[in-house]
């Protein structure tokens, strides 16, 4: 109900926009800290009705002529309720559209904790008045290496602002893959420090969003450690259950896709690995998007000895696979 309260009252504003337009509106500031909150459904999953969330902090500073744009997809709150829960010793996030209470409203407005690790920074050329766009290009590829960049954009400053991902994988043996992700502002309240829209990946993850102005963000402190030990330790161990039960599921259940003989075989190579290895490794996985983990097993096939990356390509190949291992 809440949710066809939210989406009902999107399409009115809009319609009601296009009928009486408002007055101009002055360009929305968006230097500084924003916290972004993502309602959705996932049609490619097996679960396609079922509510789900995601959060993570986006900061905008003025670099000279360009504006640097960070993403941190680790959101740490103080106040954790109503955001995670645990299936068989794996933490997940809650199978709802949650929103915070007004303990973690304050604590966003204070400004919240974040883990650098899986964050993103593109530094972007452009003016005000046209937008402003990241020009990253994907290095020319050989058949057996996977390529992938992302670029990133921002337009309509001065009226709606539409922020665009845009991502692109692919090697020398295969089409690029392309995906886009896209948040449409269609409204602005709260003297500008609340934009609301619709959320776009792709055409299966379909929903809202919500970016409110936050407080400056703070690095999780090093007595934090042990936390990090400890969650990465059940994704160890979230591995090897869904190696052994044969099944992948993004939400911490069995049954939403089924695993390959390649991702069986890159997930047994990658827990097969020295301990030092494997958890260095793990660190860099945890919490990717499935692109980004094929881009970080590239890096890491790059530095194995000649006759390790022979001895993997083969095995790989064998199993219909072009290129290094990717969980």
């Amino acid at each position: 109900m809440i949710r066809a309260r939210k989406v009902a009252a999107l399409w009115i504003a809009a319609v009601a926009l296009s009928i009486h337009p408002a007055a101009a509106q002055a360009e929305v500031d968006l230097l500084g800290t924003w916290y972004v909150l993502i309602h959705y459904r996932d049609s490619a999953t097996n679960n396609p009705d079922f509510d789900r969330w995601l959060d993570r902090i986006w900061q905008f500073e003025k670099k000279g002529s360009r504006i640097q744009w960070t993403e941190y997809p680790i959101v740490v709150f103080q106040d954790q309720a109503g955001r995670f829960e645990r299936f068989r010793g794996v933490r997940s996030r809650v199978l709802a559209y949650w929103e915070p209470n007004a303990n973690q409203r304050g604590q966003i407005r204070a400004g919240l904790e974040i883990n650098t690790r899986g964050s993103k920074t593109k530094s972007l050329r452009g003016s005000p008045t046209k937008g402003y766009r990241s020009t990253s290009r994907m290095r020319a590829q050989s058949a057996s290496v996977i390529g992938y960049v992302e670029n990133w954009s921002v337009e309509d400053l001065q009226t709606n602002p539409v922020f665009t991902f845009d991502d692109i994988m692919g090697s020398g043996r295969t089409e690029s893959m392309e995906g886009r992700t896209r948040y449409t502002t269609t409204a602005v309240g709260d003297d500008g420090n609340l934009l609301e829209g619709t959320y776009n990946r792709d055409g299966t993850r379909i929903g809202t969003f919500q970016l409110m102005r936050a407080g400056q963000v703070a690095r999780v402190a090093d007595k934090s450690k042990k936390v990090e030990k400890e969650r990465q330790q059940l994704f160890v161990e979230g591995l090897q259950r869904q190696l052994e039960s044969g099944e992948i599921s993004d939400v911490g259940r069995s049954g939403d896709r089924p695993v390959s003989a390649e991702t069986r075989e890159a997930t047994s190579y990658v827990l097969s690995l020295p301990k030092d290895q494997r958890e260095a490794l793990l660190g860099k996985l945890d919490g990717r998007s499935e692109a980004e983990q094929a881009e970080i097993m590239r890096e890491h096939f790059e530095t194995l000895p000649p006759e390790e990356q022979e001895r993997l390509r083969e095995r790989f190949e064998s199993l219909g696979s072009g290129g290094p291992p990717s969980p």
